[in-house]
């Protein structure tokens, strides 16, 4: 870690970052000049997604790609393919349907109809619900409960399967007395035209018709330039999910298919047919199927699909990443792979996105509208848990190698800012996201399709600050990669505990108290427990070492779980239950005590000050606005850091942190934004205060030689006094005709002389591009001062007597002005393109003003 920093402060540009990067068509010309802002902006790889391509696959498509190839091995960067022609992931460029219509995707409903008993020798009609693609699984009457108001089935079944007559389409039954309902569980064909990700052979498709071509026309790039493949967003099926509670599901659908059935009559056993119908309606023989359904499906989902294309990469020198759809907890679900950790076990990054608005600086504690299906965000899902899932899956796979990407930026709308871009990057890398992709490169100006775009054709004003912060973004994440992280606790991961249909808590709801207290923690599955050992009381996991197993509360648990925890326990583990420990296991035995009792209940609201008083809390900051405080621990080659942000985006986090296990050795204080390191003589407690949108990383253990070249730090001054300043000169640019890095303050026009600062948009309706404002600052005495410019929309340029003094992409905005008595002062400040363009998905985004609007402050 010393000698990466060392390279970020010589300004070494890291390969962290491989943003989309679209083409529709365009000329060589246009797209080697889209490609080389890539490079300018420090990007030094780039991620093709085929989408808007009007050929993908054919000939103009790879001509293009052997052009784009050609100059990244010139420019030394590195090529990732998105895996289809349109997300998500899985119509094999229409190669399934043309040519292996029998490998699409099935699924399993039911029909049902009611009967009264006693009845001896009846009949229903089958066949009628048969359609001709269909396939019969079984006939299955179970009784129901007595009450009309109670859709609860009581779990005691007849299976009707072998009185079943095709010829007549009649089935056969003689029931007792009671209330039954007759379900007829049919295999029908899903309607949409994708691979089946539940058996191999379907998924070979997409190997044959994507993977392969590209192979066999690129080879020579493979595993040098060509890096890999990027699934994006495969999923079983839509908006379809295991029932909670008393929900039902008359004549739903799930995914299914032959292989499925096989599987879950052997795993199961013989009464798998009997219980099935508790997929559709509550049932007292429900947690068992439900729970056993899905680990089926999921198991298969991770085989054929993800490990299936996972090691064709390999074995063909290529990494496969990509992500599924994690939206408002569907990780769980359907429209997933049905279980985050399995739908991504087979690539070789963990992997998320953030996109269409789901998570905003300043919505920490509610919920958000936003432009997508489900309307209404869960905050705690996505400030708590999304970024936390990815993190946690490259922590403990070593197949991840502690890599965890996520695609970030993309139809937030041209009036997401590079502020906003900021703190959603810190919002990733403070939770252990250390890969990204940002969406999207686009050479087509303007375009409707999910902006920003980040060039824009020159029309960005922001593109010179994006720049900025890629430099940031790699900074980072070459200080996070490669080493381990350090967290306090192990958190369980619900998806058995919601598939039951028994009462249970989220994992990130307990995720969100420890880190709003600075508690650390990866999520961890029950595929997982059995490569964890519990050694001198801690968990161990792939290098982690965790001091707490927390479970969030579930009624109830698959046996083998149980087992496991118990089994933590007694090797000395604690083993905490959020809100109560489980009552019965998915099989249906009750958890005897001697097994509870080896748990630890613990009231949610109480879980933060019990781990630490148990000393489960290794950070520890006492001051203001201690829950906007997020912290990451990380070592390499023994240098540990901390970095550490302020979520918040008005209050500052200020007081004092200690670290556990930190003497009061040499301390490393690093600004990754202004690339800038001191040395910090401070003693155990760690002086603390940073601003919103503001990170900072501190560095110990083995620096100390490194610390020696670096300047001391001293408190940095903070502006309180209003600066006196003459009345403003206010003139503008548009995006193109001024370029930050190459300063021209003549290419300003339209002045307004003897002004006061003002919202640009309230005179200048729909204004994009740049603002100049002049004054003459008058210094109290001379010297050296630093000065506040107060809120500016949204970047900013300082001048002094014409010198540049430096830009701000955050605030606060402040810079280091010195002279006798009067400074003439140029502010430029540049704005996104949301007025100017107002796109859709930009109407879910607050739009902040336009230009400089102070109060100015000297101190």
């Amino acid at each position: 870690m010393k000698e990466q920093l060392r390279k970020n402060l010589a300004g070494e540009a890291g390969k962290y970052i491989f943003p989309f990067f679209w083409q529709h068509g365009e000329s060589d010309e246009a797209l080697l000049e889209e490609l080389h802002r890539i490079y300018d902006s420090g990007i030094r790889s780039v991620c093709v997604e085929a989408r808007p391509h009007p050929d993908f696959g054919g000939e103009s498509w790879y001509e293009d790609m052997e052009l784009i190839l050609a100059e990244c091995a010139k420019l030394g960067m590195e090529f990732w393919l998105l895996d289809d022609d349109h997300f998500p992931t899985g119509k094999a460029r229409g190669l399934l349907w043309n040519k292996y219509p029998h490998l699409g995707r099935r699924q399993i409903t039911e029909r049902h109809m009611d009967v009264a008993g006693p009845v001896r020798d009846c009949a229903a009609m089958v066949s009628h619900w048969l359609g001709a693609d269909d396939r019969l699984i079984g006939i299955t009457a179970c009784r129901r409960c007595p009450d009309r108001r109670d859709q609860r089935m009581t779990g005691e079944a007849v299976d009707l399967t072998d009185q079943y007559d095709a010829q007549s389409g009649m089935v056969y039954f003689t029931l007792p007395e009671g209330f039954w309902r007759i379900f007829i569980l049919i295999d029908t064909p899903m309607a949409n035209k994708y691979i089946d990700m539940m058996r191999e052979d379907s998924v070979h498709v997409l190997i044959e018709a994507v993977y392969e071509p590209h192979y066999e026309r690129l080879k020579q790039y493979f595993g040098t330039t060509f890096r890999g493949y990027f699934s994006d967003e495969p999923f079983l099926m839509h908006k379809a999910h295991m029932l909670q509670g008393s929900e039902t599901n008359s004549k739903g659908s799930y995914p299914w298919n032959a292989f499925v059935e096989k599987d879950l009559a052997a795993q199961y056993g013989e009464r798998w047919r009997l219980d099935l119908p508790a997929l559709w309606f509550p049932s007292d023989a429900a947690p068992g199927i439900r729970v056993k359904y899905m680990d089926v499906v999921t198991r298969r989902y991770e085989k054929c699909f993800c490990y299936q294309l996972g090691e064709w990469c390999r074995a063909h020198g290529v990494e496969y990443i990509g992500h599924i759809i994690e939206d408002d907890n569907m990780h769980t679900a359907f429209s997933s792979g049905g279980h985050y950790f399995r739908s991504l076990d087979g690539q070789d990054m963990a992997g998320i996105d953030v996109v269409l608005c789901q998570i905003v600086p300043g919505m920490t504690h509610n919920t958000i509208a936003v432009p997508c299906s489900y309307d209404v965000a869960d905050a705690d899902f996505f400030h708590f848990g999304l970024a936390k899932l990815g993190s946690s899956h490259a922590h403990i796979q070593p197949l991840k190698k502690g890599r965890a990407m996520c695609e970030i930026f993309g139809a937030y709308g041209w009036a997401e800012g590079i502020p906003m871009m900021k703190w959603l990057t810190d919002h990733m890398l403070v939770r252990g996201i250390n890969h990204f992709v940002p969406h999207a490169f686009d050479p087509k100006f303007p375009d409707p399709d999910c902006p920003p775009h980040f060039y824009a054709g020159g029309q960005n004003p922001e593109f010179r600050p994006f720049g900025t912060l890629m430099g940031y973004m790699n900074r980072v994440s070459a200080l996070l990669n490669g080493g381990l992280h350090h967290a306090d606790a192990a958190l369980y991961y619900h998806a058995q505990a919601e598939w039951s249909g028994e009462e249970y808590m989220r994992f990130h709801i307990p995720g969100r108290v420890m880190t709003e207290n600075q508690i650390d923690y990866d999520i961890i599955p029950e595929d997982y427990l059995d490569k964890a050992e519990v050694r001198g009381g801690k968990l161990h996991l792939n290098g982690e070492e965790y001091s707490v197993f927390i479970l969030p509360y579930a009624k109830c648990l698959p046996a083998a779980v149980l087992d496991t925890l118990s089994g933590f326990a007694r090797a000395g583990l604690p083993v905490w239950c959020v809100n109560g420990t489980p009552e019965r296991s998915c099989e249906g035995d009750p958890v005897p005590d001697s097994v509870r009792n080896l748990f630890t209940a613990v009231p949610l609201d109480a879980l933060a000050e019990k781990c630490r008083a148990a000393g489960f809390c290794s950070i520890r900051f006492t001051g203001e606005n201690r829950t906007d405080l997020r912290t990451y621990h990380y070592s390499r080659n023994g240098v540990h850091a901390l970095f550490i942000t302020n979520e918040g985006i008005n209050g500052a986090v200020s007081g004092t942190l200690h670290i556990s296990g930190r003497t009061a050795d040499t301390l490393v204080r690093y600004d990754p934004l202004m690339n800038r390191a001191w040395k910090d003589s401070c003693g155990e407690e760690i002086p603390l205060q940073l601003e919103p949108y503001n990170s900072l990383m501190l560095l110990w253990g083995d620096i100390g030689d490194f610390a020696g070249t670096l300047p001391l730090w001293e408190e940095p001054n903070r502006p309180t006094a209003d600066a006196v300043l003459t009345p403003w000169t206010i003139s503008f640019a548009e995006p193109d005709a001024f370029d930050p890095a190459e300063p021209d303050l003549s290419v300003f026009t339209d002045a307004e002389e003897n002004t006061a600062l003002y919202n640009i948009v309230r005179r200048h309706k729909n204004f994009a591009g740049f603002v100049r404002c002049d004054t003459t600052l008058t210094l109290p005495a001379p010297g050296t001062y630093t000065l506040d410019l107060g809120q500016v929309g949204e970047i900013a340029w300082a001048f002094a007597d014409g010198k540049y003094l430096g830009e701000a992409i955050v605030p606060p905005y402040r810079f280091t002005v010195s002279g006798d008595k009067e400074i003439r002062l140029t502010v430029v400040t540049a704005s996104h393109l949301g007025y100017r363009m107002q796109d859709r998905f930009s109407a879910y985004l607050t739009f902040e003003p336009v230009g400089l609007l102070g109060p100015l402050k000297l101190g």
